[in-house]
């Protein structure tokens, strides 16, 4: 078609055409117009196009209008339209699956052309190279607006395509007649142009005709022909734009689109022509790697300019690259866009810009980006990125979880940029910076939310300024509203509000504004100065609330690394935890840096803040690592905890000081303020290593900062210090000080140092140094560098103790714990007396030795000096993991003069050296002796546990009383009682109640006693008194035999407790030490009971005689013979006194005696035995015992005796008498008279077996035992040869009573040898309480029997009544014949006294020897001779001895004697105490068996 002027395609198909060669249209045409057609299946070959316009000088117009365009194929550039220099426009179009052989799979623009594009729909077009929609190129432009590009990049059929919409005109012919009014400028006939279309329309029906064709043909696919061609596009799925030529897309969809390099544009060499995107949607294109071509980028530009606003970008894909927007040596300008949700392996998600790219973003948010290099965005060798007033939030990558950027020469962030919960895997939460320029961050620049790894990785970048900087975890970022892309179908774009964050506010200073920014946030977010002690953070577990260590960030918040000038200004970091690194920020320089490169560098801090920032195992706020220089001023350092490691504010140090010098200084004039600063290791506010920091006087605050090791400041080992600590644990109490101006501790008592230059003294020679000796290693502040546990340091010898042949030091290389050497356990070896020059020498510490003396001193107590000059300590040679029983069986020496260790004594444990301690139950005078005495109570001497845990003589059983010497003394609040024992004082009202009941108890004893003896001395066959002087002589001998020394276990020692409150009464009822203690003033209660116990005898005697005075008036109401009444009372008293003496005679004695028992205790005094607390023959002692003890002695010990015997042997033929009987009868009633003496001689025996036990204990105690037994052997055998007792029952009584003594005694023999096992002691136990248990019953039952004759006596009355207590009477007591001892029957009858028969008083003769035993045999004597010898053989009856050598053959008949009453009252005590002589009438009869059985006639045979 060749230059008609205007052509008109309307209502039309075009479809199927195939041309080999050429173009389906090729035209000279000015204007074309296609309208409402469908235009499809037609195919160019042999590089040919569809529609070709071409035109040499622009004039042709091209206007398509509400067409579609389907699986249309060019075999060159543009699948439909190729234009060159024309002028094109479509609107509402549809271009659905069309492919081009080589570029614009739809639209080839090229040569100057320019296009215009609106509300059109693109989907599966696609281009074998690039431009899958639009290729546009060679100087010419594109604008698109409100249209869709969706699936295009790799070829669909449409019915695969969801999205496409019908775009056929359903309006009339005259509004589409309207449209033309556009091209005025290029029709010239108008009105005939309007007249063709009209008759077109009547002549085929017009639109809806031309509908029904359409629906025909969409109907029927299989017309349409598929291409062949099914890879995506290589670059550009939408746009290719090159050769400056520029593309202005407005309201635009591009969706879903696909290629290899750049899914939806690709720019190419197009920085003069305008770029541009307005309110464009970029969502989930996708560049697909195929074959060798890896997928990436959705928009590529190289050497493009481009601007964007509100754009929205989202879930784009790319495999390599970005699958946003890629810059290389291009400008892109984005406001107001939106990046969102993208990410899928690619270095960035959003936007990647390469070399010498210029990025400026403004008003935008970045979120859920994720990326191996950003989240956000990557930056390699771009010249500037600038970021103003947008956030970046939720973003991921391994670095730079927001922001990449490496050897790009400048990068900026101001007016209110937000970082919040970006992370990164490896470094830069928020943003990585590595070798740039410049970093530059200000007016109000926040990062918000946690650190995974740090939030700022900067990695050599020359110049880093940050103003107006907040970084805290807990900040809340401002809620901005991004527009980003808006829909644009009935919108008109330029009609949204503008976002929030407007950029062109009034201008405000910048450091103002920076200042504001932090003092804001100060102020609404306040410091807490509540104090935190290093106990609440460093206890177990914490008792504040710490951040919980999952919440820490792998490195610090910000890590600088090799930066030149760092300014932080106007900067505040709060909340930020690391585990590695320090909690805010670290910053470290290459040590292997140049000095030029080094003094380029600088780090300034000012009014900035760190607060509540911590770390694990770095400093709590800041780390600098070789830095060339640091200043601080104006700056608070607010509770910084490094949780684990050293400063708890800043960690200063230096590797290189003397080649490559550090500074950390403050400013003197602008003071910064460290506060409550806390580190577990060293440092509360700094710690320093290698080059001190300056600290001035007055530029700097320490306030309430804590550590382990220097609470301030802490720092380097500087020297070596004895410290005079008692133990290593008081090194570890924080040292609170003031530094001085020159850096040193002024304050020398804080420093525990000694200036001694002989610090170590009195040590043992050979001694493995035994006591702490400590050194310290001390800072340049006097501090004990007490983290320090790996430096060593060792003892050697210098000097003229080097070489002498004697000294030497062995095992004297120690490490350090806490920064103190303690050189204890060392061997030190020389000459006693004598000092050792010695120095300490450490490899691993630069500091100098030391130089100084060891005095050793002369072997002491405990120990012995060998040949090689050591001082041997006394079993020292017995390991300390040994056996107990080796351990505390050692040897010993407690004289220095001792030239051998003696071995341990089995009574002690011996811990070796002089350190020996008594066993339990056993005590010691002092220290220094040797002799360990048993206890009187072994239960009371706990003995020692362990050398000086307890005294060295023993613990006493203070908890139940028992103190002093042996133990055996009682306490305030106890009293003394038996076998040494001490029982509690009970309530003084109580204990009254108690003594006072006791006594009455025993005056009731006294007068049933007495009583009882009276009674006797009328009735001749009452022997219940004998019974009772046999009981109580049995428990006072049993009671003195195991009072010995004998080892008793236990039981015995409770059953021989009990024994003695009985045998030793009046010993335990008159113990009134718990009465005599509340006087402070009082004697000794030894010599107050001595003097009570001696008045007790007297006491009581006046007792009675008041007692009896009593009675005397009762009585002399009723008597007649006052005379005889005197005479009764007098016979009382004595009686009484008599029974006294003897119940008291024992005890008494014994009590005198003891004053005279004393015992060495080894420390050259001899103490009383009774009472250790007395001394033995000192004044006051010798005062008593002569003054008062020994006249006790011979007056009750032996006056009494001597006065019982007087008495009995002056009356002694008028025994029987009753007066006499009534008097002493009570000593000698029972006894045969020839053995009246007999009771003497029992108490002698007594005073003779106390002797033993009071004064032979101490010298042997099997001696002491044996002598004692001997003597009641001896006792036993005299009484079994002579039978002194009128009866066969007493006599059985006294044997048995001897018979347990002597048990007794030789039970406790066995205790002697020490061999006695547990079976062993309760068999002994057994057979002591069976032989006791034995003689009791025995007794009672003995005594039971005579009862009966007693109160038949006395009351026959009520004897008859009481008939049940027949059966239990004694046949000896009811007058049967007396048992015979097996060993005397047949011998001759026993001699016994009788009473006369004339009435007088006089005592009958006994039998003698010669007199016949068989009375039936003397055939010549008279009748009368045998009558009266039969009544003095009757009368022997009378005193309980059997008649005859034979009870069998001698059944003697006799009558008991008949006494006249003198007093008509049986009940009366005293009827028989007159001057009549009993009437008897005697009767016998021979034993029927007898050989002379002779019977008197008339003669009574007596019942037997």
């Amino acid at each position: 078609i060749t230059q008609p002027l205007v052509c008109l395609f309307v209502n039309s198909v075009l479809s199927n055409n195939r041309v080999k060669k050429g173009k389906a249209f090729n035209h000279d045409v000015k204007v074309w117009y296609i309208y409402n057609s469908y235009i499809y299946n037609n195919t160019n070959e042999s590089g040919s196009e569809l529609l070709r316009f071409a035109s040499t000088n622009g004039s042709t117009v091209v206007s398509s209008h509400r067409n579609r365009y389907e699986t249309n194929y060019g075999a060159s550039n543009g699948g439909i339209w190729n234009l060159a220099g024309i002028t094109f426009e479509e609107e509402d179009s549809l271009y659905l699956s069309n492919m081009a052989e080589v570029s614009g799979g739809a639209i080839q623009i090229n040569n100057n052309s320019k296009c215009s594009m609106k509300r059109n729909q693109f989907y599966g077009n696609v281009a074998q190279d690039n431009g899958g929609v639009i290729s546009v190129t060679s100087s010419s432009s594109l604008s698109c607006s409100d249209s869709i590009f969706a699936r295009n990049g790799k070829w669909r059929p449409s019915s695969e395509i969801p999205e496409v919409q019908d775009w056929r005109f359903t309006g009339s012919l005259d509004e589409m007649i309207e449209r033309f009014d556009r091209w005025d400028p290029w029709l010239t006939d108008k009105d005939r142009l309007l007249t063709l279309l009209r008759g077109a329309e009547t002549k085929f029906r017009g639109f809806a005709k031309m509908n029904e064709i359409l629906d025909d043909v969409l109907s029927t696919p299989e017309k349409l022909n598929t291409p062949s061609f099914d890879k995506v596009v290589p670059s550009g799925g939408v746009f290719a734009i090159s050769q400056d030529s520029g593309l202005i897309a407005k309201n635009v969809k591009l969706f879903k689109n696909q290629a290899t390099v750049a899914s939806v544009l690709d720019c190419a060499s197009s920085d003069l022509r305008e770029i541009s995107f307005e309110n464009v949607l970029i969502s989930e294109n996708e560049s697909i790697t195929s074959g060798d071509l890896i997928g990436e980028v959705a928009l590529r530009f190289t050497s493009c300019k481009v601007e964007f606003s509100k754009l929205t970008l989202e879930k784009n894909k790319a495999e390599r690259k970005t699958a946003g927007l890629f810059l290389n040596n291009s400008e892109a300008t984005i406001t107001k866009a939106r990046f969102l949700n993208q990410g899928n392996g690619s270095l960035a998600p959003f936007i990647y810009a390469g070399v010498d790219s210029v990025v400026t973003l403004k008003q935008s948010l970045f979120e859920n980006g994720n990326g191996l290099q950003g989240g956000s965005i990557y930056a390699s060798g771009a010249r500037t990125i600038n970021v103003l007033q947008s956030t970046f939030n939720t973003n991921s990558a391994e670095q730079g979880g927001a922001i990449y950027s490496s050897y790009s020469s400048e990068v900026t962030f101001s007016d209110s940029v937000y970082f919040t919960n970006n992370s990164a895997s490896k470094a830069g939460d928020d943003l990585y910076l590595d070798h740039s320029d410049s970093l530059t961050m200000t007016k109000d620049v926040e990062f918000a939310g946690r650190a995974e790894i740090s939030k700022i990785f900067v990695d050599t970048t020359s110049e880093v300024k940050f103003s107006g900087i907040l970084i805290d975890s807990n900040l809340e970022v401002p809620q901005i509203s991004y527009e980003g892309f808006t829909e644009f179908e009935g919108v008109d774009p330029s009609s949204n509000p503008s976002n929030p964050q407007n950029g062109d506010a009034d201008p405000v200073d910048e450091a103002v504004l920076n200042a504001q920014v932090i003092s804001k946030y100060v102020e609404s977010h306040p410091i807490s100065f509540d104090l935190v002690t290093y106990e609440q953070v460093f206890s177990d577990p914490p008792t504040i609330s710490l951040a919980d260590e999952s919440t820490f960030s792998k490195l610090s918040a910000l890590e600088f690394l090799d930066c030149g000038e760092v300014t932080l200004s106007n900067f505040l970091i709060r909340n930020q935890h690391s585990r590695q690194s320090a909690g805010a920020i670290n910053w470290s320089w290459y040590p292997d840096g140049t000095l030029d490169e080094r003094n380029s560098s600088h780090v300034i801090i000012e009014k900035s803040y760190f607060i509540d920032n911590s770390s694990l195992q770095g400093p709590g706020a800041l780390n600098f690592s070789n830095p060339p220089k640091v200043t601080f001023s104006e700056t608070k350092v607010v509770k910084n905890f490094s949780l684990k490691s050293k400063g708890g504010a800043i960690d200063f140090s230096c590797h290189s000081p003397s080649t490559l010098p550090c500074t950390l200084s403050f400013s003197s004039t602008q003071s910064t303020e460290f506060i409550n600063n806390l580190s577990r290791t060293a440092g509360g506010a700094i710690n320093w290593s290698s080059t001190p920091p300056h600290i001035p006087t007055n530029g700097i605050l320490f306030q309430s900062n804590d550590s382990f090791y220097g609470p301030e400041v802490a720092a380097i080992p500087h020297s070596l210090q004895n410290i005079q600590l008692p133990t290593i644990d008081a090194v570890q109490t924080p040292i609170n000080y003031t530094l001085s101006q020159d850096n040193t501790n002024t304050d020398s008592s804080r420093r525990l140092l000694s200036t001694d230059e002989t610090p170590l003294k009195d040590v043992r020679s050979g001694e493995y140094l035994a006591r702490n000796f400590y050194y310290g290693i001390l800072d340049v502040y006097g501090q004990v560098v007490k983290i320090n546990n790996e430096a060593t340091a060792q003892v050697v010898l210098t000097g003229d103790s080097a070489n002498d042949g004697v000294s030497k030091i062995v095992t004297s290389l120690r490490t350090a714990e806490a920064g103190v050497f303690n050189f204890k356990g060392m061997g030190l070896t020389g000459t006693p007396t004598t000092s050792l020059d010695v120095k300490i020498i450490s490899e691993t510490l630069d500091v100098s030795e030391k130089t100084f003396k060891i005095a050793l001193r002369a072997c002491v107590r405990g120990e012995v000096q060998t040949a090689d000059q050591q001082c041997f300590i006394c079993g020292s040679n017995i390991a300390d993991d040994a056996s107990d029983d080796l351990k505390t069986s050692r040897d010993y020496s407690l004289s220095v003069t001792d030239k051998q260790c003696s071995s341990c004594p089995e009574e002690a444990y011996c811990w070796g050296g002089y350190h020996i301690g008594p066993k339990p139950g056993y005590w010691r005078i002092a220290e220094s002796e040797e002799e360990f005495i048993k206890c009187p109570n072994k239960d009371a001497c706990l003995g020692v546990r362990a050398f000086g845990d307890d005294p060295a003589n023993g613990r006493c059983d203070s908890s139940s009383g028992y103190a002093g010497h042996l133990c055996s003394q009682c306490t305030e609040d106890y009293s003394a009682g038996a076998r040494s024992t001490c029982t509690k004082c009970p309530d003084p009202a109580v204990n009254a109640t108690r003594v006072t009941g006791i006594m009455i108890f025993m005056v009731i004893i006294l007068i049933i006693m007495v009583r009882s003896a009276l009674l006797g001395a009328r009735k001749a066959r009452s022997y219940f008194s004998v019974y009772m002087r046999i009981m109580t002589n049995y428990l006072q001998l049993v009671t003195l035999a195991a009072s010995l020394e004998l080892d008793w276990s236990k039981q015995f020692d409770d059953f021989f407790i009990a024994q003695e409150q009985l045998g030793a009464l009046g010993d335990q009822v008159l113990s009134y030490d718990c009465f005599i203690k509340a006087s402070a003033n009082s004697p000794n209660v030894v010599y107050t009971k001595l003097v009570l116990m001696n008045l007790v005898p007297i006491v009581a005697s006046v007792f009675l005689v008041f007692w009896w005075m009593l009675v005397w008036v009762w009585k002399a109401r009723n008597s007649h013979d006052s005379q005889e009444l005197r005479f009764k009372i007098k016979v009382g008293i004595i009686a009484s006194f008599v029974i006294v003496f003897f119940l008291f005679h024992p005890v008494i004695l014994r009590f005198n005696f003891s004053l005279f028992s004393c015992r060495a205790l080894g420390d050259g005094h001899t103490y009383l035995t009774r009472d250790t607390s007395i001394v033995c023959w000192n004044e006051p002692h010798k005062a008593w015992a002569l003054g008062l003890a020994l006249p006790g002695i011979f007056i009750w010990g032996l006056g009494v005796p001597l006065f019982a015997m007087y008495a009995m042997y002056s009356s002694r033929r008028d025994l029987s008498n009753p007066a006499i009987l009534a008097k002493y009868g009570f000593l000698y009633k029972g006894f045969k008279n020839e053995y009246f003496y007999w009771e003497v001689y029992i108490m002698i025996r007594k005073i003779v077996i106390i002797c033993i036990a009071v004064f032979l204990f101490q010298i042997n105690r099997v001696i002491q035992a044996l002598l004692c037994f001997a003597v009641i052997f001896l006792a036993y055998r005299f009484h079994e040869v002579h039978h002194p007792y009128v009866t066969f029952s007493l006599n059985s009584l006294e044997v048995r009573s001897l018979v347990v003594a002597l048990v007794t005694i030789y039970c406790g023999l066995f205790f002697l040898t020490g061999e006695v096992d547990g079976t062993s002691q309760v068999i002994l136990f057994i057979v002591l309480i069976t032989v006791n248990l034995y003689f009791l019953v025995y007794w009672i039952i003995k005594v039971l029997g005579a009862v009966p004759s007693h109160l038949k006596q006395s009351n026959p009355r009520l004897y008859a009544r009481l008939r049940f207590l027949h059966r239990f009477e004694d046949s000896e007591e009811a007058g049967s014949p007396a048992k015979v001892p097996h060993h005397q029957r047949g011998a001759k009858i026993a001699a016994a006294p009788i009473m006369s028969t004339d009435g007088k008083g006089e005592e009958a003769r006994p039998l003698t020897s010669k007199s016949p035993t068989k009375l039936s045999s003397q055939k010549s004597l008279s009748q009368n001779e045998k009558r009266r010898q039969l009544a003095v053989a009757a009368s022997a009856s009378f005193t309980g001895v059997m008649v005859g050598a034979n009870p069998k053959k001698n059944k003697d008949s006799f009558k008991t004697l008949k006494e006249d009453s003198f007093h008509s009252d049986r009940d009366d005590s005293f009827a028989h105490l007159n001057s009549k002589s009993f009437d008897k009438s005697l009767a016998y009869k021979e034993d029927e068996d007898s050989d002379d059985d002779v019977t008197p006639k008339g003669s009574i045979k007596p019942n037997l």
